[in-house]
């Protein structure tokens, strides 16, 4: 029936077409009274059957009610087609059905998003925590791709390290990977692989199926292992790259906007760890470079507290037999550093004296760090030194003027010489005179003995070493010899017919030999 489409009317409707037949027989036959029964009959079976479909419906509205009060979502009427009032509530029911589910799951997946992030955060604050307070970067490596692979449920994580040459990659850490590739496998670092395409734009880079990308291809490590999908950020600081991370799974997966700030920002984490590990590294060079100097080094803070010293301070403070160099620091220490600090300028070098050794201090202020730098330096043995140079110098200008002396009075000397030497050779020159004029002579010969002595005190006279035949020098000059040491002194020279030569200046030797036979004269006055 298209004339009763909703409900109520549709049973009326059905209850007048029940009655018809009666009326029909009521007006052709005259039997009212069976006539009557028949229509009662068909109008109560008109009731009841639609009272069953009409209740049949409600039932289904009521069960599909039921199962979404107890948290079924997927729950529907199957009444979509039905028609009337019924129809209309059952697509509304199924319309409302539909969009708390779709509400739900929306909800669970801002949850289950809201859930991850948190995840995420904990795993950067850990990581930034243990590389903080941990030493040990190797650990905090193996760390990351395990917590990156747990994080991001992927089976593949990796860490490249750029080597000093630039032009490759190392696998410095890996989860997932087959053993013996971590530590040993290189990548190159250009632009033909992701790893290396990633290190050279300088930005994440997501690949959603590596069968498809065009801008790179897959490296055979990829390949062996059949990875699909992933998302390779570099690591990097201050303008420089220190490598790449990358996360990589077998399945085509597209890495939404969150997981690419999580990786980045473990990614930052890893290079402030390397940072930090480099900054140790220089700062323990310098404090290498202070701790091994020779020289002494000490650290004062603004009210004279002695903060550092290093191994040269502690030797020299057990030199002068004191427990530690704050008994060696100078009485006014305090005064001077507070003024040092004040004026921001390094005073002049101070010297002090500490149990019999003289120790020179200079002073440098670091006004960023409120500290002075003292550096201590013993110079007892210098001082000394100086004192020996200048007494040098001294005997050096004596030097000088002994020979400046010499040269004046050889040269009177040889005046004397030559005339006493004439007045020797007369041969009418009387005893008396004689041996006056030979004691002359030989008073001008130990005078010039004595000047040449001089001049080789100041150096003036150089010495030249050659071979020598001491036969033939000492045979030259016992000639001379002879008539120096006068007609009561013998002189008898004798030498092997060979003798082996020797090295040695002539004039040094000729003197030699005339001061042994002049003192050996003095020593016979009467001959």
């Amino acid at each position: 029936m298209t004339l009763f489409t909703s409900s109520l009317p549709a049973l009326a409707g059905k209850g007048v077409v029940g009655m018809a037949p009666a009326y029909g027989l009521i007006l052709y036959t005259g039997l009212f009274w069976a006539a009557l029964c028949t229509g009662l009959l068909a109008l109560v079976a008109a009731w009841v059957g639609g009272q069953r479909s009409i209740l049949s419906r409600i039932r289904v509205l009521l069960r599909a009610t039921d199962r979404l009060a107890a948290g079924d979502l997927t729950c529907r009427t199957g009444m979509g087609g039905a028609r009337g009032e019924l129809g209309d509530l059952a697509r509304k029911f199924d319309a409302l059905a539909a969009k708390l589910q779709e509400r739900v799951q929306e909800r669970e997946q801002v949850e289950k998003n809201l859930l991850n992030r948190s995840l995420q955060q904990t795993v950067v604050s850990a990581l930034g925590q243990f590389a903080l307070v941990g030493t040990d970067f190797s650990a905090l490596l193996n760390q990351v791709v395990m917590l990156v692979s747990q994080t991001l449920e992927v089976e593949y994580c990796d860490v490249l390290e750029l080597t000093p040459e630039g032009d490759s990659m190392l696998l410095r850490a890996g989860a997932g990977w087959i053993d013996g590739v971590v530590g040993a496998l290189r990548i190159p670092a250009d632009a033909s692989t992701q790893s290396g395409y990633t290190l050279r734009a300088g930005e994440p880079v997501v690949v959603e199926d590596l069968r498809r990308e065009s801008r790179f291809t897959g490296s055979r490590l990829f390949a062996q292992h059949g990875v699909i999908s992933g998302m390779t950020v570099p690591v990097s600081g201050h303008g420089r790259t220190y490598g790449v991370l990358g996360a990589h799974t077998t399945n085509r997966r597209l890495f939404n906007e969150d997981e690419v700030h999580f990786l980045l920002a473990v990614a930052t984490v890893l290079a402030m760890a390397v940072e930090r590990a480099q900054a140790e590294a220089q700062l323990q060079k310098l404090a290498s470079f202070a701790q091994l100097n020779p020289n002494p080094a000490m650290e004062i803070r603004a009210d004279g507290t002695l903060t550092y010293w290093n191994e040269a301070a502690s030797k020299l403070a057990a030199s002068v037999r004191q427990p530690s160099p704050r008994s060696i620091l100078p009485p006014d220490t305090p005064d001077l550093v507070q003024h040092c600090l004040a004026d921001g300028k390094d005073p002049p070098r101070l010297e002090s004296t500490f149990g019999g050794r003289t120790l020179s201090w200079s002073f440098h202020a670091v006004p960023a760090s409120r500290v002075v730098h003292a550096y201590v330096e013993d110079i007892t043995e210098h001082l000394s030194l100086e004192a020996q140079l200048r007494q040098a110098q001294k005997m050096e200008s004596v030097g000088q003027l002994a020979a400046g002396v010499a040269h004046d009075f050889n040269n009177m000397l040889t005046v004397i010489e030559g005339h006493s030497g004439l007045l020797l050779a007369k041969p009418d020159l009387s005893p008396e005179l004689k041996n006056s004029a030979q004691a002359v002579f030989f008073a001008a010969e130990r005078a010039a003995n004595l000047t040449r002595q001089l001049l080789m005190f100041s150096r003036k006279n150089i010495m030249q070493s050659k071979p020598l035949n001491l036969r033939e020098v000492v045979g030259q000059l016992s000639k001379m010899l002879e008539r120096l040491l006068g007609e009561t002194i013998t002189l008898d020279f004798s030498s092997p017919p060979r003798l082996p030569l020797v090295r040695a200046d002539a004039g040094m030797i000729e003197q030699v030999i005339m001061n042994l036979a002049v003192n050996a004269r003095d020593a016979m006055p009467k001959g």
